[in-house]
């Protein structure tokens, strides 16, 4: 898979080069770690992505510019697997499911690339940014422990 990544203006350059940067050295591993978690695979095989101010999200790929360079790479990987999904016709009924259902491989995804401590960190920011975020992570870790 090849992500084009375009600043949405002049200002998001830096940005644009960062997460370039990011894809050159783990894309494969990216894809490779979503996969083998999820048991599902890409089939896309070219994605365009917007480097932008403000809330990120998986359609059409809009990733946030002033994050740091381990949120950047937590966010790329966390709207890959929305795009994974919903690339294999998987359906949630609200973004609280959605959240759910990504979450189950997204934490061991994250470990996989980047180790137990940024996983923990990732949860812990995303869990802050909004209620539904927080209440996906903690129905995931609860009934990970009843696994």
């Amino acid at each position: 898979m090849n992500i084009n990544f375009y600043p949405d203006n002049e200002n998001f350059i830096e940005a644009t080069n960062e997460y370039n940067s990011i894809w050159e050295k783990d894309g494969n591993r990216i894809i490779t770690a979503l996969e083998t978690v999820s048991k599902m695979t890409f089939k896309e095989k070219i994605i365009n992505a917007i480097i932008f101010e403000g809330i990120s999200h998986s359609h059409p790929l809009s990733l946030r510019a002033s994050y740091s360079s381990d949120v950047k790479k937590s966010t790329l990987v966390h709207e890959l697997a929305h795009r994974l999904v919903v690339g294999n016709n998987i359906k949630a009924e609200n973004p609280l499911e959605s959240h759910k259902l990504i979450n189950g491989f997204l934490y061991d995804t994250w470990v996989l690339l980047y180790g137990k401590e940024f996983a923990d960190a990732m949860v812990k920011i995303e869990s802050e940014r909004t209620p539904i975020y927080k209440e996906a992570w903690d129905w995931t870790f609860s009934n990970k422990k009843k696994q």
